[in-house]
């Protein structure tokens, strides 16, 4: 992918910083004026494939567990294992390196995941051309979990552009914490399914499609923000900064270690600017990151082991699996759509308004 320019970065940043601010609310923060906000933000969203996603408060769906998935296949040369893997629902993101992928999937719980991992490899057991030789499944429980880092992609920009990005990052301001839960209004599933599945679309268009008025949205937009049971999040393109690999990190702690040494450590690794994704349950720790070079994979193991010796909270170095972002076909990348529309038609226990 080409290098952003200066005012391309700049309204890049302005985007990360605040995903729901219109043009003219960008313009005077990052100080471009509006007509060239407004065509740079255009570019930026068709043509270095930036995108922008509503991402709702898994809980309140009734999905308790966070899978990370990584496996390996034999594949031959002609054929399309992701095609075999796309229709799968609790699947919101698959990425496909050659004959390895990775993918991040939700449930409703265990046995939900259990059930769609034996189907993924009964699928893949039948299909003539692939054959499954590892399958990892890392699973977190969403109301047991601490989630540091979930696709916030503003320690990489300031770890890549410096003083450019104009503020510092604390990791209290990307720190996922589960909000309080509530049941929903009919309206608020309405909203919340047609803000997910267009996550571009105007109000205008979501009372259209929810059959109420533009008012009555944005009303319940704005209550469903501030009650954090929605998001907006700016999303990259995973090549945006010359980074190549993709590398997810899985490790663990000493089961008598503190939840202040387990914070200390993740949050250093967070905060070092390469991290895209940081979850821990228990002593147990998934990590994806974006790096340039295997040199850069190696300095992070090596601040990781430090860290933790230092803490005494080792119990082994982490293990590193790695896809090539140039070879990468994104088969999904955030797409929240399908799970949460059946997630919505299935929930129980909700006011009618």
């Amino acid at each position: 992918m080409k290098e952003l320019r200066e005012n391309e970065r700049k309204v890049l940043y302005g985007l990360l910083l605040d995903p729901s601010a219109n043009l003219r609310e960008l313009s005077e923060q990052i100080g471009i004026k509006l007509s060239t906000v407004a065509k740079i933000r255009s570019r930026l969203f068709t043509k270095y494939d930036v995108k922008q996603v509503w991402l709702p408060c898994f809980g309140v769906l009734g999905t308790e567990i966070m899978a990370v998935l990584y496996g390996t296949a034999n594949v031959t040369p002609t054929t399309h294992p992701q095609d075999v893997l796309t229709h799968i629902e609790p699947v919101t993101t698959l990425l496909i390196d050659k004959s390895t992928g990775l993918a991040i999937a939700f449930y409703r719980d265990f046995t939900e995941m259990r059930e769609n991992i034996t189907g993924i490899e009964r699928t893949l057991g039948h299909t003539p051309w692939v054959s499954i030789t590892s399958l990892q499944v890392h699973p977190f429980s969403l109301n047991l979990a601490r989630i540091y880092n979930f696709f916030n992609f503003i320690p990489i920009y300031n770890s890549i552009y410096g003083d450019e990005g104009g503020s510092e990052v604390t990791i209290e301001s990307i720190l996922c914490e589960m909000p309080k839960l509530r049941p929903l209004t009919r309206v608020e599933r309405s909203v919340i399914d047609g803000l997910v599945n267009n996550p571009m679309a105007s109000d205008m268009q979501v009372a259209e499609a929810c059959g109420v008025s533009r008012q009555v949205v944005s009303k319940t937009k704005n209550r469903l923000l501030e009650d954090e049971l929605i998001k907006r999040r700016t999303i990259p393109c995973l090549g945006s900064f010359g980074l190549d690999i993709l590398c997810q990190m899985n490790y663990r702690f000493r089961t008598d270690s503190s939840n202040e040494d387990q914070d200390a450590v993740i949050t250093a690794s967070v905060l070092r600017g390469r991290n895209i994704l940081s979850v821990c349950e228990g002593f147990t720790v998934t990590q994806l990151f974006l790096f340039r070079n295997i040199d850069e994979i190696r300095a992070e193991r090596d601040a990781l082991v430090q860290s933790m010796r230092e803490r005494e909270v080792i119990v082994e170095e982490p293990t590193t699996n790695l896809l090539s972002v140039p070879s990468m076909r994104i088969m999904r990348f955030h797409d929240y759509g399908p799970m949460v529309s059946r997630r919505l038609s299935r929930s129980n226990g909700n006011r009618s308004d």
